[in-house]
Protein backbone atom coordinates (compact mmCIF):
# COMPACT_ATOMS: atom_id res chain seq x y z
CA UNK A 1 0.00 0.00 0.00
CA UNK A 2 2.24 2.74 0.75
CA UNK A 3 4.32 1.71 -2.41
CA UNK A 4 1.24 2.26 -4.73
CA UNK A 5 0.06 5.54 -2.72
CA UNK A 6 3.74 6.72 -3.36
CA UNK A 7 3.09 5.89 -7.21
CA UNK A 8 0.26 7.54 -7.14
CA UNK A 9 1.31 10.59 -5.79
CA UNK A 10 4.23 10.97 -8.14
CA UNK A 11 2.47 10.16 -10.93
CA UNK A 12 0.00 13.45 -10.19
CA UNK A 13 3.14 15.92 -8.97
CA UNK A 14 6.19 14.73 -11.89
CA UNK A 15 3.75 16.19 -15.28
CA UNK A 16 3.00 19.35 -13.35
CA UNK A 17 6.29 19.72 -12.39
CA UNK A 18 7.62 18.59 -15.89
CA UNK A 19 4.86 20.95 -16.97
CA UNK A 20 6.16 23.72 -15.09
CA UNK A 21 9.43 23.64 -16.22
CA UNK A 22 8.29 23.32 -19.71
CA UNK A 23 6.26 26.52 -18.80
CA UNK A 24 9.90 28.34 -17.69
CA UNK A 25 11.68 27.38 -20.37
CA UNK A 26 8.44 28.16 -23.29
CA UNK A 27 7.87 31.46 -21.50
CA UNK A 28 11.67 32.48 -20.81
CA UNK A 29 12.78 33.81 -24.17
CA UNK A 30 9.57 36.53 -23.89
CA UNK A 31 11.13 38.13 -20.88
CA UNK A 32 12.65 41.16 -21.60
CA UNK A 33 16.17 41.32 -20.80
CA UNK A 34 17.59 43.23 -18.09
CA UNK A 35 19.27 46.68 -20.09
CA UNK A 36 23.22 46.35 -20.13
CA UNK A 37 25.12 48.85 -18.11
CA UNK A 38 26.73 49.93 -20.90
CA UNK A 39 30.13 50.07 -19.10
CA UNK A 40 31.99 47.60 -21.24
CA UNK A 41 33.36 49.22 -24.17
CA UNK A 42 32.81 46.64 -26.58
CA UNK A 43 29.01 47.09 -25.68
CA UNK A 44 26.29 49.50 -26.18
CA UNK A 45 25.72 51.78 -24.05
CA UNK A 46 21.61 51.77 -23.24
CA UNK A 47 21.89 55.25 -21.47
CA UNK A 48 23.65 56.88 -25.00
CA UNK A 49 20.85 55.22 -26.98
CA UNK A 50 18.26 56.83 -25.09
CA UNK A 51 19.46 60.03 -25.29
CA UNK A 52 19.80 59.69 -29.35
CA UNK A 53 15.81 58.56 -28.63
CA UNK A 54 14.93 61.94 -26.71
CA UNK A 55 16.97 63.76 -29.80
CA UNK A 56 15.28 62.37 -31.95
CA UNK A 57 11.56 61.77 -31.12
CA UNK A 58 10.70 64.91 -29.37
CA UNK A 59 7.93 65.46 -32.45
CA UNK A 60 6.67 64.29 -35.55
CA UNK A 61 8.94 63.85 -38.56
CA UNK A 62 7.35 62.22 -41.14
CA UNK A 63 9.72 62.77 -44.68
CA UNK A 64 9.92 65.86 -46.19
CA UNK A 65 9.14 68.17 -43.64
CA UNK A 66 11.58 70.38 -41.88
CA UNK A 67 11.61 67.83 -38.80
CA UNK A 68 12.99 65.07 -40.75
CA UNK A 69 15.77 67.71 -42.20
CA UNK A 70 16.49 68.04 -38.56
CA UNK A 71 16.91 63.98 -37.77
CA UNK A 72 19.04 63.48 -40.76
CA UNK A 73 21.23 66.37 -39.78
CA UNK A 74 21.61 65.09 -35.95
CA UNK A 75 22.17 61.51 -37.48
CA UNK A 76 25.15 62.97 -39.60
CA UNK A 77 26.77 64.78 -36.96
CA UNK A 78 26.94 61.93 -34.98
CA UNK A 79 28.31 59.56 -37.66
CA UNK A 80 31.29 62.58 -38.47
CA UNK A 81 31.55 62.62 -34.61
CA UNK A 82 32.75 58.62 -34.96
CA UNK A 83 35.10 59.54 -37.67
CA UNK A 84 32.87 58.32 -40.44
CA UNK A 85 32.58 59.88 -43.67
CA UNK A 86 28.81 60.28 -44.38
CA UNK A 87 26.78 59.97 -47.95
CA UNK A 88 23.27 61.27 -48.46
CA UNK A 89 21.34 59.74 -51.61
CA UNK A 90 18.68 61.83 -52.74
CA UNK A 91 15.28 60.64 -54.32
CA UNK A 92 12.21 62.63 -55.76
CA UNK A 93 8.95 60.49 -54.60
CA UNK A 94 5.35 61.54 -54.26
CA UNK A 95 4.22 63.14 -51.41
CA UNK A 96 2.55 60.71 -49.76
CA UNK A 97 1.35 62.48 -46.45
CA UNK A 98 1.06 65.75 -48.19
CA UNK A 99 -0.99 67.26 -51.51
CA UNK A 100 -1.72 64.83 -54.05
CA UNK A 101 0.23 65.41 -57.11
CA UNK A 102 3.20 66.97 -55.30
CA UNK A 103 6.44 65.82 -55.13
CA UNK A 104 8.98 65.32 -52.61
CA UNK A 105 12.73 64.31 -51.67
CA UNK A 106 13.93 61.44 -49.34
CA UNK A 107 17.01 61.48 -48.25
CA UNK A 108 18.89 58.20 -46.85
CA UNK A 109 22.34 58.61 -44.70
CA UNK A 110 24.53 56.08 -45.26
CA UNK A 111 28.29 55.29 -43.65
CA UNK A 112 30.53 52.73 -44.75
CA UNK A 113 33.18 51.09 -41.99
CA UNK A 114 35.86 49.24 -44.27
CA UNK A 115 36.73 45.49 -43.14
CA UNK A 116 39.80 43.83 -43.63
CA UNK A 117 38.41 42.00 -46.99
CA UNK A 118 36.26 44.42 -47.79
CA UNK A 119 34.48 41.98 -50.70
CA UNK A 120 30.89 41.92 -49.78
CA UNK A 121 29.09 44.05 -47.13
CA UNK A 122 26.97 43.36 -43.91
CA UNK A 123 23.95 46.17 -43.94
CA UNK A 124 22.73 47.67 -40.30
CA UNK A 125 19.37 49.22 -41.28
CA UNK A 126 16.75 51.24 -39.87
CA UNK A 127 14.54 54.34 -40.42
CA UNK A 128 14.49 57.86 -39.32
CA UNK A 129 10.88 59.40 -40.74
CA UNK A 130 8.10 58.84 -38.91
CA UNK A 131 4.22 59.05 -39.62
CA UNK A 132 2.47 62.67 -39.41
CA UNK A 133 0.48 61.24 -36.08
CA UNK A 134 3.87 60.17 -33.88
CA UNK A 135 6.80 61.41 -32.72
CA UNK A 136 8.58 57.76 -33.66
CA UNK A 137 10.04 57.26 -30.40
CA UNK A 138 10.04 52.91 -30.59
CA UNK A 139 9.18 53.36 -34.67
CA UNK A 140 11.78 53.86 -35.40
CA UNK A 141 14.38 56.12 -33.36
CA UNK A 142 15.26 53.43 -31.06
CA UNK A 143 16.16 51.71 -34.06
CA UNK A 144 18.36 54.83 -35.28
CA UNK A 145 19.89 55.19 -31.88
CA UNK A 146 20.75 51.09 -31.50
CA UNK A 147 22.89 51.87 -35.20
CA UNK A 148 24.89 54.59 -33.97
CA UNK A 149 25.49 52.96 -30.57
CA UNK A 150 26.81 49.85 -32.91
CA UNK A 151 28.62 51.90 -35.06
CA UNK A 152 30.72 53.48 -32.33
CA UNK A 153 31.49 50.06 -30.82
CA UNK A 154 32.78 48.81 -34.44
CA UNK A 155 34.77 52.33 -35.05
CA UNK A 156 36.61 51.84 -31.52
CA UNK A 157 37.18 47.96 -31.42
CA UNK A 158 38.93 45.43 -33.67
CA UNK A 159 38.34 45.61 -37.71
CA UNK A 160 35.95 42.94 -38.90
CA UNK A 161 36.58 40.95 -42.31
CA UNK A 162 34.02 42.56 -43.93
CA UNK A 163 32.64 46.52 -44.81
CA UNK A 164 29.38 47.03 -42.44
CA UNK A 165 27.26 49.98 -44.07
CA UNK A 166 24.84 51.71 -41.40
CA UNK A 167 22.02 52.54 -43.15
CA UNK A 168 19.56 55.53 -42.28
CA UNK A 169 16.65 55.19 -44.66
CA UNK A 170 13.96 57.96 -45.45
CA UNK A 171 10.65 57.60 -46.56
CA UNK A 172 9.52 54.14 -44.62
CA UNK A 173 6.58 54.43 -43.47
CA UNK A 174 4.69 54.98 -46.77
CA UNK A 175 4.00 51.50 -48.51
CA UNK A 176 6.46 52.07 -51.38
CA UNK A 177 8.86 52.15 -48.99
CA UNK A 178 10.79 54.58 -50.90
CA UNK A 179 14.21 55.52 -49.08
CA UNK A 180 15.09 51.16 -49.09
CA UNK A 181 13.98 50.62 -52.98
CA UNK A 182 15.75 53.75 -54.15
CA UNK A 183 19.00 52.38 -52.18
CA UNK A 184 18.62 48.64 -53.72
CA UNK A 185 17.31 50.23 -57.57
CA UNK A 186 20.20 53.01 -57.30
CA UNK A 187 22.93 52.89 -55.30
CA UNK A 188 26.23 51.97 -55.97
CA UNK A 189 26.48 50.44 -53.07
CA UNK A 190 23.50 48.00 -53.27
CA UNK A 191 25.70 45.36 -55.24
CA UNK A 192 28.08 45.07 -52.30
CA UNK A 193 25.69 43.86 -50.05
CA UNK A 194 25.85 39.89 -48.94
CA UNK A 195 23.81 40.34 -45.41
CA UNK A 196 20.82 42.94 -44.46
CA UNK A 197 19.60 43.54 -40.86
CA UNK A 198 16.56 45.20 -40.21
CA UNK A 199 15.68 46.95 -36.98
CA UNK A 200 11.85 47.75 -36.46
CA UNK A 201 9.27 47.81 -33.72
CA UNK A 202 5.37 47.87 -33.31
CA UNK A 203 5.50 48.77 -29.39
CA UNK A 204 7.11 50.22 -26.38
CA UNK A 205 8.86 47.13 -24.61
CA UNK A 206 9.39 43.14 -25.12
CA UNK A 207 12.28 41.20 -26.16
CA UNK A 208 14.00 42.16 -29.75
CA UNK A 209 12.95 39.10 -31.75
CA UNK A 210 13.57 37.47 -35.37
CA UNK A 211 10.39 38.37 -37.47
CA UNK A 212 11.06 37.62 -40.57
CA UNK A 213 14.01 36.01 -42.44
CA UNK A 214 15.45 36.22 -46.62
CA UNK A 215 17.58 33.30 -47.72
CA UNK A 216 18.56 29.97 -45.75
CA UNK A 217 17.34 30.35 -42.27
CA UNK A 218 19.58 27.93 -40.97
CA UNK A 219 22.70 30.30 -41.69
CA UNK A 220 21.06 33.58 -40.55
CA UNK A 221 19.69 31.72 -37.07
CA UNK A 222 23.15 29.90 -36.54
CA UNK A 223 24.76 33.37 -36.59
CA UNK A 224 22.00 34.65 -34.13
CA UNK A 225 22.18 31.87 -32.19
CA UNK A 226 26.48 31.59 -31.56
CA UNK A 227 26.19 35.72 -32.05
CA UNK A 228 23.55 37.23 -29.46
CA UNK A 229 24.03 36.94 -25.64
CA UNK A 230 19.84 36.42 -25.51
CA UNK A 231 18.80 34.95 -28.91
CA UNK A 232 14.98 35.06 -29.39
CA UNK A 233 13.59 33.48 -32.47
CA UNK A 234 10.52 31.51 -33.67
CA UNK A 235 9.85 29.57 -37.03
CA UNK A 236 6.45 29.85 -36.30
CA UNK A 237 6.88 33.61 -36.94
CA UNK A 238 9.02 33.44 -39.61
CA UNK A 239 6.68 31.06 -41.40
CA UNK A 240 3.77 33.03 -40.33
CA UNK A 241 5.16 36.21 -41.90
CA UNK A 242 6.27 34.39 -44.88
CA UNK A 243 3.12 33.10 -45.82
CA UNK A 244 0.89 36.57 -45.21
CA UNK A 245 3.93 37.96 -48.01
CA UNK A 246 6.08 40.06 -45.76
CA UNK A 247 5.31 42.29 -42.50
CA UNK A 248 5.91 45.63 -44.64
CA UNK A 249 8.76 46.91 -44.03
CA UNK A 250 12.73 48.38 -45.83
CA UNK A 251 13.38 44.81 -45.58
CA UNK A 252 10.75 43.81 -48.48
CA UNK A 253 13.33 45.57 -50.55
CA UNK A 254 16.46 43.68 -50.04
CA UNK A 255 13.80 40.41 -50.54
CA UNK A 256 12.71 41.38 -53.28
CA UNK A 257 16.37 42.12 -54.12
CA UNK A 258 17.11 37.96 -53.30
CA UNK A 259 19.68 40.03 -50.48
CA UNK A 260 19.53 37.34 -47.47
CA UNK A 261 18.96 38.74 -44.03
CA UNK A 262 17.20 38.71 -40.55
CA UNK A 263 14.58 41.08 -39.41
CA UNK A 264 14.16 42.41 -35.68
CA UNK A 265 11.44 43.83 -33.81
CA UNK A 266 9.72 44.44 -30.39
CA UNK A 267 6.20 44.38 -30.44
CA UNK A 268 4.91 44.37 -27.29
CA UNK A 269 2.39 47.11 -26.17
CA UNK A 270 1.11 47.79 -29.72
CA UNK A 271 -1.53 49.79 -28.87
CA UNK A 272 0.69 53.04 -28.81
CA UNK A 273 1.95 51.93 -32.71
CA UNK A 274 1.69 55.03 -35.40
CA UNK A 275 -0.12 56.77 -32.17
CA UNK A 276 1.16 60.19 -30.05
CA UNK A 277 1.83 57.90 -27.44
CA UNK A 278 5.11 56.38 -29.05
CA UNK A 279 6.78 58.95 -27.55
CA UNK A 280 10.60 58.92 -25.79
CA UNK A 281 8.29 57.94 -22.25
CA UNK A 282 7.10 54.83 -24.01
CA UNK A 283 10.57 53.36 -24.60
CA UNK A 284 11.99 50.19 -22.34
CA UNK A 285 15.37 50.47 -21.77
CA UNK A 286 15.61 46.58 -21.96
CA UNK A 287 13.89 46.41 -25.14
CA UNK A 288 16.59 48.81 -26.63
CA UNK A 289 19.49 46.88 -25.25
CA UNK A 290 18.38 43.90 -26.61
CA UNK A 291 17.68 45.39 -29.96
CA UNK A 292 21.39 46.28 -29.08
CA UNK A 293 22.83 43.49 -28.38
CA UNK A 294 21.24 41.36 -31.02
CA UNK A 295 22.27 43.87 -33.90
CA UNK A 296 26.15 44.19 -32.74
CA UNK A 297 26.09 40.14 -32.00
CA UNK A 298 24.82 39.32 -35.77
CA UNK A 299 27.12 41.97 -37.28
CA UNK A 300 30.26 40.62 -35.74
CA UNK A 301 28.97 37.16 -36.88
CA UNK A 302 28.35 38.06 -40.02
CA UNK A 303 31.08 40.69 -40.48
CA UNK A 304 33.57 38.00 -40.21
CA UNK A 305 31.64 35.45 -42.24
CA UNK A 306 32.23 34.45 -46.15
CA UNK A 307 29.46 35.90 -47.39
CA UNK A 308 31.08 35.65 -51.07
CA UNK A 309 30.15 31.98 -50.80
CA UNK A 310 28.27 31.13 -47.88
CA UNK A 311 27.68 27.83 -46.76
CA UNK A 312 25.13 25.72 -48.44
CA UNK A 313 22.68 25.35 -45.01
CA UNK A 314 18.86 24.58 -46.09
CA UNK A 315 15.84 25.66 -43.69
CA UNK A 316 15.78 25.17 -39.82
CA UNK A 317 12.62 25.19 -37.87
CA UNK A 318 14.00 26.72 -34.45
CA UNK A 319 12.65 28.16 -31.18
CA UNK A 320 13.98 29.59 -28.35
CA UNK A 321 14.37 28.00 -24.74
CA UNK A 322 14.91 29.97 -21.78
CA UNK A 323 17.49 32.78 -22.83
CA UNK A 324 20.26 31.28 -24.71
CA UNK A 325 19.67 29.11 -26.42
CA UNK A 326 17.74 28.00 -29.84
CA UNK A 327 16.73 24.29 -30.59
CA UNK A 328 16.59 24.08 -34.19
CA UNK A 329 16.58 20.96 -36.96
CA UNK A 330 16.30 20.91 -40.47
CA UNK A 331 13.21 21.17 -41.66
CA UNK A 332 13.22 18.10 -43.71
CA UNK A 333 13.35 16.26 -40.19
CA UNK A 334 9.56 17.52 -39.14
CA UNK A 335 7.15 15.07 -40.95
CA UNK A 336 9.65 12.07 -40.03
CA UNK A 337 9.40 13.23 -36.45
CA UNK A 338 5.73 13.20 -36.02
CA UNK A 339 5.32 9.97 -37.81
CA UNK A 340 7.83 9.16 -35.13
CA UNK A 341 5.43 10.54 -32.92
CA UNK A 342 2.25 8.43 -34.16
CA UNK A 343 4.35 5.41 -33.79
CA UNK A 344 5.26 6.27 -30.09
CA UNK A 345 1.22 7.18 -29.64
CA UNK A 346 0.15 3.97 -31.13
CA UNK A 347 2.36 1.85 -29.24
CA UNK A 348 1.36 3.80 -25.95
CA UNK A 349 -2.60 3.32 -27.08
CA UNK A 350 -2.12 -0.43 -27.70
CA UNK A 351 -0.66 -1.11 -24.16
CA UNK A 352 -3.16 1.11 -22.16
CA UNK A 353 -6.33 -0.70 -24.75
CA UNK A 354 -4.79 -4.14 -23.29
CA UNK A 355 -4.55 -3.05 -19.63
CA UNK A 356 -8.51 -1.59 -20.44
CA UNK A 357 -7.84 1.89 -19.28
CA UNK A 358 -8.15 3.16 -22.87
CA UNK A 359 -11.41 3.12 -24.75
CA UNK A 360 -11.39 3.71 -28.28
CA UNK A 361 -14.81 5.34 -27.95
CA UNK A 362 -13.59 7.20 -24.75
CA UNK A 363 -10.52 8.47 -26.99
CA UNK A 364 -12.85 9.76 -29.54
CA UNK A 365 -15.04 11.21 -27.37
CA UNK A 366 -12.14 13.17 -25.75
CA UNK A 367 -10.29 14.27 -28.88
CA UNK A 368 -13.93 15.69 -30.03
CA UNK A 369 -13.70 17.58 -26.63
CA UNK A 370 -10.38 18.92 -27.00
CA UNK A 371 -11.13 19.67 -30.56
CA UNK A 372 -14.24 21.74 -29.68
CA UNK A 373 -12.33 23.22 -26.61
CA UNK A 374 -9.81 24.68 -29.14
CA UNK A 375 -12.65 25.84 -31.96
CA UNK A 376 -14.83 27.63 -28.90
CA UNK A 377 -12.00 29.58 -27.09
CA UNK A 378 -11.07 31.05 -30.89
CA UNK A 379 -14.41 32.25 -31.45
CA UNK A 380 -15.24 33.59 -28.24
CA UNK A 381 -11.46 35.31 -27.89
CA UNK A 382 -11.84 36.43 -31.59
CA UNK A 383 -15.86 37.73 -30.91
CA UNK A 384 -14.54 39.57 -28.08
CA UNK A 385 -11.46 41.00 -29.59
CA UNK A 386 -13.61 42.27 -32.33
CA UNK A 387 -16.14 43.41 -29.75
CA UNK A 388 -13.13 45.19 -27.75
CA UNK A 389 -11.56 46.67 -31.08
CA UNK A 390 -15.20 47.96 -32.33
CA UNK A 391 -14.97 49.91 -29.12
CA UNK A 392 -11.86 51.30 -28.44
CA UNK A 393 -9.78 51.36 -31.38
CA UNK A 394 -6.58 52.50 -29.68
CA UNK A 395 -6.12 51.58 -25.89
CA UNK A 396 -3.62 52.09 -23.66
CA UNK A 397 -1.14 49.78 -23.00
CA UNK A 398 -2.30 49.28 -19.69
CA UNK A 399 -5.93 49.31 -20.80
CA UNK A 400 -4.58 46.80 -23.31
CA UNK A 401 -3.27 44.33 -20.58
CA UNK A 402 -6.40 44.43 -18.63
CA UNK A 403 -8.17 43.01 -22.01
CA UNK A 404 -5.20 40.15 -22.16
CA UNK A 405 -5.92 39.09 -18.42
CA UNK A 406 -9.67 39.00 -19.03
CA UNK A 407 -9.19 36.81 -22.61
CA UNK A 408 -7.44 33.97 -20.90
CA UNK A 409 -9.39 33.97 -17.87
CA UNK A 410 -12.23 33.15 -20.33
CA UNK A 411 -9.90 30.93 -22.07
CA UNK A 412 -8.99 29.23 -18.71
CA UNK A 413 -12.64 28.99 -17.62
CA UNK A 414 -13.28 27.64 -20.95
CA UNK A 415 -11.34 24.70 -20.35
CA UNK A 416 -12.19 24.34 -16.45
CA UNK A 417 -15.80 23.31 -18.36
CA UNK A 418 -13.54 20.75 -20.73
CA UNK A 419 -11.90 19.33 -18.07
CA UNK A 420 -15.11 18.77 -15.81
CA UNK A 421 -16.65 17.45 -18.48
CA UNK A 422 -13.44 14.76 -19.24
CA UNK A 423 -13.56 13.79 -15.50
CA UNK A 424 -16.87 12.59 -15.23
CA UNK A 425 -17.42 10.48 -18.72
CA UNK A 426 -13.79 9.29 -19.63
CA UNK A 427 -10.66 8.07 -18.22
CA UNK A 428 -7.41 9.93 -17.48
CA UNK A 429 -5.94 7.28 -20.46
CA UNK A 430 -8.74 8.48 -22.73
CA UNK A 431 -8.38 12.23 -22.17
CA UNK A 432 -4.05 11.90 -22.82
CA UNK A 433 -4.89 10.01 -25.98
CA UNK A 434 -7.48 11.97 -27.11
CA UNK A 435 -5.44 14.99 -26.63
CA UNK A 436 -2.63 13.49 -28.07
CA UNK A 437 -4.25 12.56 -31.25
CA UNK A 438 -5.57 15.60 -31.93
CA UNK A 439 -1.94 17.31 -31.54
CA UNK A 440 -0.77 14.54 -33.52
CA UNK A 441 -3.18 15.58 -36.71
CA UNK A 442 -2.12 19.05 -36.78
CA UNK A 443 1.46 17.97 -36.69
CA UNK A 444 1.09 15.99 -39.50
CA UNK A 445 -0.37 18.29 -41.25
CA UNK A 446 2.03 21.44 -40.61
CA UNK A 447 4.79 19.13 -41.45
CA UNK A 448 3.33 18.79 -45.31
CA UNK A 449 2.38 22.56 -45.60
CA UNK A 450 4.02 25.13 -42.85
CA UNK A 451 6.67 22.72 -41.44
CA UNK A 452 8.29 26.08 -39.17
CA UNK A 453 4.71 26.09 -37.43
CA UNK A 454 5.03 22.05 -36.75
CA UNK A 455 7.32 22.55 -33.66
CA UNK A 456 3.93 24.03 -31.36
CA UNK A 457 1.98 20.53 -32.19
CA UNK A 458 4.94 17.80 -32.75
CA UNK A 459 6.52 18.22 -29.37
CA UNK A 460 3.18 18.57 -27.16
CA UNK A 461 2.06 15.78 -29.23
CA UNK A 462 4.88 13.68 -28.48
CA UNK A 463 4.49 14.62 -24.82
CA UNK A 464 1.28 13.57 -24.36
CA UNK A 465 1.92 9.98 -26.38
CA UNK A 466 5.54 9.38 -23.77
CA UNK A 467 2.88 10.15 -20.61
CA UNK A 468 0.41 7.98 -22.04
CA UNK A 469 3.39 5.33 -22.71
CA UNK A 470 4.32 5.83 -19.12
CA UNK A 471 0.99 5.02 -17.71
CA UNK A 472 0.60 2.21 -19.76
CA UNK A 473 3.29 -0.62 -18.64
CA UNK A 474 3.50 -4.07 -20.31
CA UNK A 475 0.46 -6.67 -19.23
CA UNK A 476 1.97 -9.28 -16.87
CA UNK A 477 5.43 -7.00 -16.12
CA UNK A 478 5.20 -5.49 -12.41
CA UNK A 479 6.94 -2.32 -11.08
Amino acid sequence: MPGSRTQSVAGRVVPWLLLGVLGIASVGPLVTPMAPDGSSPDAISVARAVDHIDRIASHPHPMGTAANAEVRAYIVTQLIAMGLDPELQTATVPDYFGTPGTTVEVVNVMARIRGTVGSKAVVLMGHYDSVPTTPGANDDAAAVAVILEVGRVLVNGPSLANDVILLFTDGEEPAPRFGSAAFVAQHRWADDVGFVINLEAAGGSGPSMVIEIAGPSGWSVGGLAEGSPDPVAFSFLTETASAIGGIGTDFDSFVAAGIPGVHFAYLRGSPIYHTPNDSPTSVNAGSVGHHGSNALGIVQFFGNADLVEPPRTGDDIFFSVLHSHVVRYPTGWSFPLAMAALVVFGVAAALASRRGTLRAMGMVGAATAVLGGIVVSMLVVSGIWWLVTGIRTSPGVGESYVYLAAVALVIVAIWMIVRRLARKRWSIDDVLAGTAIIWLMLALATSATLDGVSYLFLWPALGASALLLVRAPVPGVTS
